[in-house]
């Protein structure tokens, strides 16, 4: 038969229609990747460490798993056991396919697979009967795959995905759960197992048919024997070994940090996808990667859409052995005390080490005690002390009176009940003395101290909605773990006040003064000079290989004992109590969380900063007599002022809204949805609260614009800079 023009033209068009028809029915009908999206949400240390994995949203251990993480030689065997030229093919192995066949039609019944690892794949994408059409639609399937992803994705795939026995996907699961390590570090026995257990999960199952297990992973080293794969002499090693009798536990350091990361990335919104495949393989360090928007960029990572790899700050070896210590110094504690710690690197405002309890598993064990806000007793002290420095009210060689004082109904006394008459600046804090530091704090304002703690990033819990008062210096407040040692840090480096970092990718969190250089360098001279607790002045003490200021604290009734430290190079802060807050009689910081904190020093490596030079703003001088003479003898209150500027400036008083009003709700339909509140009298700046939480503060002529979230009561509080204030009882309704 003679082909005519006419018969090409006729055939170009048939074939070309058939090639549209197949794309269309491949765009069409993709391969569903839905099970390759439900993997389990990992948190890792810095250097790619597993802290904790997650449950897939389907209930599996399905860890991610590239072949990058993977022995070699387990790699070596798999495609050797199961599909020898995955390399090669196109997703089918017609050789396989027809050995397959053949050994069927001789035998009778199935004596091998003709499956690739694509069409493995295919059907674990893809749960179907194992008849004839769906392995067709395998052959399609495994088709679709090679079309869209590279071999190395493809493998990818299926090392997250090939069954392992119970609720186990994936070589890493199960290398974690039967062996206790990272697939990276599997043995000849132990690889051999996890290439066989695909073959039977069920059946295979080390932790429940151990001889069946050991049976299936002898049969793959022989295979491998036989095939030259591995030497007989390895095999026959290999096989002496035992198998797994029972799963472990998966990973689970710091797994309240990895717990509240996972919960905030299901909580953020989902920004614009870059239009990427749906799976990708990591690419390799330093890779540029096309976002298709015409950006590019480098990453070190990328995963699957939806997929949930959090990188966190901390450091694996410390995270280890806080944990560990927590855990030791725990057991010394016969009331149901527990531990929460933080370690910071000053510099990076890194954290290295999250401990926010000790047994996560255990009665109220899952409670994050390291964000919990609890009374920090004396601890915030050196933060009054600060504020009073740098406003130049007070120096370190102040002399200030340690005796009983009346502040309005007010009467502290120090933690012993004594007092110590005349001491500096210095020694009072050192000791911890209490009259000293309520002094300090009503001449710096309790307002404008807990502000300060406040715009600086810390969370604080206060008791009442009343303005914050006198009794915050000692306790009256709640503070978490992670923001004292955020504040700390503070300290260390030179006053500048910045969020703490637990994702690697996170970026620099902005700086906020907390006070300046100088005032920061006077606390980290007076608390490198704190005595150390009994059992440490001698022996231990003197072995230090640095200088650490810290300040230990302990809550009212004995309910939370904190030591809160610093270094050059890091902070720890380490609190002891009851997760309930019930009281722990005669438990102070200085003797329960204070040893801890020395010992948590001691994990940690030499600094490599020195110690801050003395600022320029610093006044050095040897003796109180050498001060000028205003900061000689600290006074309670400022000089007066003059009497006609007293009388120009009287107390502030709220004229808009006046006590007991009904104040009307803002119209949502119009731009003005804020209230403005209004004050007579008083010396700017005004500062404003609604309920306890400050509002701003604002020149005395300008009015203070609030947005009411909602019908009912609130409690409205002007304060001016003298510490003078007025209330208003209010309650903002809708008009109908």
């Amino acid at each position: 038969m003679r082909f005519t023009r006419q018969h090409l033209i006729v055939a170009a068009f048939a074939g070309f229609g058939l090639l549209c028809a197949a794309v269309t029915a491949d765009r069409a009908n993709p391969p569903d990747m839905t099970r390759a999206r439900l993997v389990s949400p990992e948190v890792t240390a810095r250097d790619g460490t597993l802290l904790r994995a997650f449950l897939s949203p389907d209930g599996a251990w399905r860890i991610r798993t590239g072949p990058e993480q993977v022995n070699p030689r387990y790699l070596v065997m798999l495609r050797a056991y199961e599909d020898k030229r995955f390399e090669l093919h196109w997703g089918v192995d017609p050789w396989a396919l027809g050995r397959a066949t053949l050994q069927l039609l001789r035998a009778g019944h199935i004596v091998s697979g003709g499956s690739t690892l694509t069409m493995q794949v295919a059907r674990l994408l893809e749960a179907n009967p194992h008849t004839l059409p769906y392995k067709l639609l395998q052959v399609v399937r495994a088709a679709q795959l090679e079309l869209r992803y590279s071999k190395d994705e493809i493998l990818s795939l299926y090392l997250t995905l090939a069954p392992m026995g119970g609720n186990l996907e994936g070589v890493r699961a199960a290398s974690l759960s039967y062996f206790g390590k990272e697939p990276a570090a599997l043995d000849l026995a132990e690889a051999a197992l996890l290439v066989a257990l695909p073959q039977s999960p069920t059946r295979l199952r080390p932790d429940r048919h151990a001889r069946a297990a050991r049976a299936g992973r002898d049969k793959v080293l022989r295979r491998m024997a036989e095939q030259g794969v591995i030497s007989q002499g390895d095999a026959a090693v290999a096989m002496q070994s035992g198998v797994p009798f029972a799963r472990q536990p998966m990973p689970l350091a710091a797994p309240h940090l990895a717990q509240r990361l996972v919960l905030e990335q299901k909580a953020t919104p989902k920004p614009a996808q870059a239009r990427l495949p749906l799976w990708r393989a990591a690419p390799q360090k330093g890779e540029v990667v096309s976002t298709g928007d015409g950006a590019e960029r480098a990453e070190r990572k990328l995963k699957p859409e939806g997929v949930i790899q959090i990188e966190t700050t901390l450091d694996p070896a410390l995270q280890t052995a806080a944990e560990r210590l927590a855990k030791q110094e725990r057991a010394y504690f016969d009331d149901g005390a527990d531990i929460a710690m933080v370690v910071v690197e000053n510099r990076t405002r890194n954290v290295l080490a999250y401990v926010g309890g000790t047994d996560y598993w255990g009665r109220a064990g899952q409670v994050d005690l390291a964000r919990r806000a609890r009374s920090p007793g004396s601890a915030l002290k050196p933060f009054i002390y600060g504020l009073a420095f740098d406003a130049l009210i007070l120096h370190p060689a102040s002399r200030m009176e340690d005796v009983p004082t009346l502040f309005g109904d007010y009467a502290p006394k120090d933690f012993d009940g004594t007092f110590s008459g005349a001491v500096t600046a210095r020694d009072a804090l050192r000791m911890s003395l209490n009259i000293p530091a309520v002094m300090a704090l009503d001449r710096v304002g309790p307002l404008a101290f807990t502000l300060a703690l406040q715009n600086a990033g810390a969370k604080l819990g206060f008791p009442t909605a009343d303005a914050p008062s006198l009794p915050v210096a000692l306790g009256g407040l709640g503070i978490s773990v992670s923001d004292m040692a955020m504040l700390y840090a503070g300290i260390a480096e030179g006053g500048q006040a910045r969020a703490l970092r637990v994702r690697a990718a996170a970026p620099d969190a902005p700086a906020h003064r907390l006070f300046g250089p100088a005032a920061a360098w006077y606390l980290r001279d007076i608390l490198n000079g704190v005595a150390l607790p009994d059992g440490w002045a001698m022996g231990q003490g003197l072995l230090r290989a640095r200088r650490i200021g810290f300040k230990t604290g302990t809550s009212y009734g004995y309910r939370d004992a904190w030591a809160a430290g610093f270094s050059n190079d890091y902070t720890v802060v380490v609190w002891v109590g009851r997760a309930d807050g019930t009281p722990r009689p005669d438990r102070i910081g200085r003797d329960s969380a204070a040893p801890i904190l020395l010992k948590t020093f001691g994990l940690l490596p030499p600094d490599r900063r020195p110690a801050p030079p003395v600022p320029s703003g610093a006044l050095m001088v040897g003796a109180t007599d050498q001060l000028p003479p205003a900061l000689r003898v600290f006074s309670r209150r400022p000089a007066a002022p003059p009497q006609q500027q007293v009388a120009q400036l009287p107390p502030p008083v709220i004229s808009f809204p006046p006590n007991g009003a009904l104040v009307p709700l803002p119209d949502a339909q119009t731009k003005d949805t804020a209230v403005q509140f209004k004050a007579d009298g008083g010396r700017g700046p005004l500062t404003w609260l609604v309920n306890g939480a400050p509002l701003g503060s604002f020149d005395r002529f300008a009015p203070a614009l609030y947005t009411p979230q909602g019908e009912g009561l609130a409690r409205v509080t002007v304060v001016d800079a003298d510490g003078r204030s007025d209330t208003s009882e209010i309650r903002f309704k809708r008009l109908r």
